[in-house]
């Protein structure tokens, strides 16, 4: 399996938990995330959980949000430039999808709130007329047509189909933590080990691990220990915001 296929793998199915509470095609989201990160080439949009490419406005950052630093193309009156830009900083790749489709609910993306666009991106199911609506994402003039691109190369549109995506089965599940852990083999995430779900644990990942405890998913060891680590605990909240955690 190539690197694109399994980056596309480990987006899919966040991409259809956002379709099904969102609207937006899963194609769009997930070619979004091909084209921003290069398809997860992007080591440091990565490591922050970032697959959107999205700015960190000072009206983010006063909220508290997190940001890091990155040096990015943009194409300002015809001229391809280079610049230094703060981008948001997710917890986790389903808290970035989240966002994302929270940004792709506003004014400049939907033809019905006023915005600039051809059509509604919220509820559009075909994808060329959903890809149009994205002219405002970005200063590449050929943002669009990229984003057709990749969801037609890829074949993406199949992931639009909510008969043909469920739940993870088990596989799936095994599958996809192997893609994140490949994904994170470069981060050092490993170190810190949470032995219980107290206020030492992130709070991003107390809520799932919790629940899988409660349901006998997660068991410690002899003293009750459960010794995850950061990687450990990104895995199992993405098994669970996708829906395998029941």
């Amino acid at each position: 399996m190539s690197k694109q296929q399994n980056f596309i793998k480990l987006i899919m199915p966040f991409a259809v938990a956002s379709m099904k509470n969102n609207k937006i095609l899963a194609s769009i989201t997930i070619a979004q995330a091909c084209l921003e990160t290069g398809y997860g080439t992007s080591a440091l949009m990565m490591k922050y959980n970032a697959p959107f490419g999205v700015k960190a406005t000072p009206s983010w950052l006063n909220a508290g949000g997190k940001a890091f630093n990155a040096v990015t193309g943009e194409v300002y009156n015809g001229v391809n430039v280079t610049i230094t830009a703060a981008f948001r900083a997710y917890n986790e790749l389903a808290e970035a999808v989240e966002d994302h489709a929270a940004i792709l609910r506003l004014s400049f993306y939907n033809k019905s709130k006023g915005g600039k666009v051809p059509y509604d991106i919220i509820g559009e199911t075909d994808y060329r007329k959903a890809a149009q609506c994205l002219s405002p994402y970005a200063t590449d003039p050929l943002y669009v047509q990229k984003i057709i691109k990749i969801i037609e190369t890829n074949k993406l549109t199949q992931y639009d189909n909510t008969q043909n995506t469920g739940d993870l089965t088990v596989t799936q599940y095994e599958e996809l933590k192997k893609l994140i852990e490949k994904l994170n083999k470069d981060l050092d995430g490993s170190k810190i080990k949470y032995a219980y779900v107290d206020k030492n644990m992130p709070d991003w990942a107390r809520p799932t691990i919790g629940k899988m405890v409660d349901k006998g998913y997660l068991k410690g060891d002899e003293n009750g220990k459960l010794n995850l680590s950061d990687n450990d605990l990104k895995i199992y909240v993405a098994f669970d915001r996708a829906g395998g955690v029941k």
